[in-house]
């Protein structure tokens, strides 16, 4: 007969705590010198490596996070002339100018400034309590007060500044030498009143552009949309009348009127997009050399039957043909069918077009097949 003792409470705890010691004296018999047997310096040199591989681990991320963060700085210090610099502080909404050379802080709080390119003229255009004025570059000095409400960089002697709704245009004592009406509630980016070779585009009490020169006379009378300068080498102006582009001499004389519906610009040839859409290269002389040119040209494809592979749903791919004719795109994104040895089939006339079949092409006047023609692959209408 088995007899069944109850096991107290003192009894359970006593033996629980004894197995957990035999359980760390099994343990820490790794580092008792007197078993280093080949098992235990295994597994020694097991938990060595990845205590190892660990530190490795946390090393390399330390110095690639370390090494990634961007540099702090506390302030910049930029050279204007040799004598003259601007500080700024980091996280300083304002900057000021110092004379090094007299210890002298010459301008408190300027917002911003701008310098002449290339250090073409000494006075530099500086912004303060949101106004503007013009600083000496070579001292640090206000030359004009802080007094204009808009103000341009000096160029050839002249600078322009806005003083209510005029345009005056100073020279280096801040006297004006003539002014315009300016006709802008707020001032459109990319507009500047900068001399080039005595001249200046400007804009007229009609809204419209034209050149003024140094003493503000009209040497092209506002006429044109825009005007802006399109090649500096000889001085000629790119302008626009309504829709229509042409380019002009600094005289006012067109070496190409405004009879296009666009150009492009590189440095050596003029791309002359005609009322037809079709593109001509042209040169800076006016003479155009005859060639249609296009921007793009895709080969155009359609759908015959279909392969002996199906997609991953199981269904049929269509089997894609190459069509006989191309596409081409010329002017205002019109396109037009070319073969493909480079002859034009058709004119650029339609915003879209697609292959039905080898020699057999839908020409959309619209971007959405709404309006269309059906043309063989000589171009010919098929009734």
């Amino acid at each position: 007969m088995i007899m069944k003792r109850k096991v107290t409470f003192e009894e359970f705890v006593s033996t629980f705590l004894l197995g957990l010691w035999q359980a760390a004296c099994y343990v820490c018999r790794i580092f008792d010198p007197r078993y280093k047997t080949r098992f235990w310096r295994v597994v020694w040199a097991l938990i060595a490596a990845g205590f190892f591989l660990l530190m490795l681990c946390l090393t390399i991320d330390f110095f690639q996070h370390k090494l990634s963060e961007p540099e702090e700085y506390e302030y910049n210090m930029e050279w204007i002339s040799s004598d003259v610099y601007v500080y700024s502080e980091r996280y300083v909404e304002h900057s000021y100018v110092k004379n090094s050379r007299t210890g002298e802080k010459t301008i408190e709080e300027m917002d911003w400034f701008c310098m002449s390119p290339f250090g073409q003229d000494s006075l530099a255009v500086f912004a303060q309590n949101g106004r503007r004025g013009y600083f000496d570059t070579t001292t640090g000095k206000i030359v004009i007060p802080a007094i204009y409400s808009k103000a341009w960089i000096f160029s050839e002697g002249i600078a322009a500044c806005l003083k209510t709704d005029t345009l005056q245009f100073i020279n280096h004592a801040g006297k004006v030498l003539f002014s315009f009406h300016y006709p802008f509630k707020q001032h459109r980016s990319g507009t500047d009143f900068c001399f080039h070779d005595g001249l200046c585009r400007m804009i007229g009490d009609n809204g419209l552009w034209g050149i003024i020169d140094k003493k503000g006379n009209w040497v092209v009378e506002p006429d044109y949309s825009s005007i802006s300068i399109c090649h500096s080498d000889s001085l000629l102006y790119l302008v626009r009348q309504g829709h229509d582009y042409g380019i002009i001499k600094s005289d006012g004389s067109a070496v190409y009127p405004c009879i296009y519906s666009n150009i492009d610009l590189t440095d050596d040839d003029v791309f002359l997009t005609m009322e037809d859409n079709t593109i001509r290269r042209g040169k800076y002389n006016g003479i155009i050399t005859g060639e249609e040119v296009y921007s793009d040209v895709y080969s155009l494809s359609y759908y015959d039957g279909y392969t002996s592979e199906s997609d991953e749903y199981g269904n049929s791919i269509k089997k894609e043909v190459e069509a006989e004719l191309m596409c081409y795109v010329a002017g205002n994104n019109y396109k037009g069918l070319m073969r493909k040895d480079g002859f034009m089939v058709t004119k650029p006339l339609y915003k879209a077009i697609k292959a039905l079949n080898e020699s057999l092409y839908m020409c959309s006047y619209d971007d959405y097949f709404e309006n269309n023609v059906l043309l063989d692959s000589k171009g010919n209408v098929v009734e």
